[in-house]
């Protein structure tokens, strides 16, 4: 289930991504039902996840479209730690071992 997580993750952090980097007013809807899904993804008890959804939530309410293709490293890095401690949760389940270590 974690791998399907993250697979699913990463689809909808992509699509998210390329729908606000070149936002129009017509991309509303979509923007947030893809933002929605994400907050359901991703649990903010979490220090990555929560910087994840922070960094997603501030793109979606940042009008100027400059502005919001800025913010393309910080969404893309703040994915990439959520997704990089997955593999490595999955990685030590899959040995056997206690992902908490």
């Amino acid at each position: 289930m974690r791998l399907q997580w993250g697979h699913d993750l990463r689809k909808i952090l992509s699509e998210y991504h390329s729908v606000l980097v070149s936002y129009e007013s017509e991309d509303y809807r979509k923007a947030s039902e893809l933002g929605t899904q994400l907050d359901l993804m991703l649990n903010l008890e979490e220090a990555e996840q929560r910087a994840l959804w922070e960094v997603a939530d501030r793109l979606f309410k940042t009008h100027d479209k400059d502005k919001r293709i800025a913010m393309d490293k910080e969404l893309m890095a703040a994915g990439r730690l959520v997704l990089k401690k997955e593999w490595k949760t999955i990685k030590a389940e899959q040995r056997g071992l206690d992902p908490s270590r």
